[in-house]
């Protein structure tokens, strides 16, 4: 009889001291009026960054004169999947968010962050914009093979470089085919070592020797080298 008193007395102590005790903070009230922790925008942030291919470290890299640090390599072929993952994780913050009564704040700036950063390749490809140059009736095109290039961010990058080179009027650089095509004014300085300079620095390479950079006309296969070379711009032509 003793025994089973003494538990009962315990067993209402217990029970007192659960009435009294504040509840943990990720079951408060409180924790479940103020929305989701920071885990929820660090999820965003890596979710954005692999939908991406890592596109914003890359430009970090190429501010920094780093190259390409070969994230769209590995992660360009599984783009398409984390987009999806990263729309399956919007989707149940946001279901989380409205069955919980969090601030929608919280699931706002998460997916303004994760759609982001999610895009910023096309973002770039759309703000790239065209090159700022003389305007003249005097131009030919010339194609440049260039090594390095992994993804969007390397892919504006060089046509950043480009773009600003002089006598470059226009330009136009697919990263998949390692390819530039530029147009250029003749007699406005073109200076093809200087860019090929200027690149390995960046972390990029220019394989063409001077002598294989020649213009490509839209009737190529009707001119000889000779033709094209001779309708090239002054000071390239010295090089050759």
């Amino acid at each position: 009889g003793s025994f089973r008193r003494r538990i009962g007395e315990r067993a209402v102590v217990l029970a007192q001291v659960m009435a009294t005790a504040p509840a943990p903070r990720c079951c408060s009230p409180e924790a479940a009026a103020a929305g989701p922790t920071r885990g929820s925008y660090v999820t965003s942030v890596v979710a954005g960054l692999l939908s991406s291919s890592c596109c914003a470290l890359q430009l970090v890299a190429n501010s920094l004169a780093l190259g390409c640090a070969g994230f769209n390599k590995f992660l360009g072929p599984a783009r398409p999947w984390m987009r999806g993952l990263s729309v399956l994780w919007l989707a149940v913050l946001w279901v989380a968010s409205f069955r919980r009564g969090w601030p929608k704040r919280h699931a706002t700036i998460s997916t303004l962050v994760c759609v982001g950063l999610a895009l910023l390749p096309e973002m770039l490809l759309l703000n790239g914009g065209p090159a700022m140059a003389p305007s003249t009736s005097n131009v030919h095109s010339i194609r440049l093979k260039i090594d390095g290039m992994g993804c969007e961010a390397c892919q504006v990058h060089v046509r950043s470089v480009l773009d600003r080179s002089a006598g470059v009027v226009s330009s136009d650089v697919d990263f998949e085919a390692g390819f530039a095509d530029l147009e250029i004014a003749d007699g406005w300085g073109f200076n093809l070592t200087a860019i090929k300079q200027r690149l390995r620095r960046d972390g990029y390479e220019v394989l063409n020797d001077t002598k294989s950079v020649l213009e490509i006309p839209e009737d190529a296969e009707e001119k000889s080298s000779d033709e094209i070379v001779s309708r090239a711009d002054p000071l390239l032509r010295s090089e050759l």
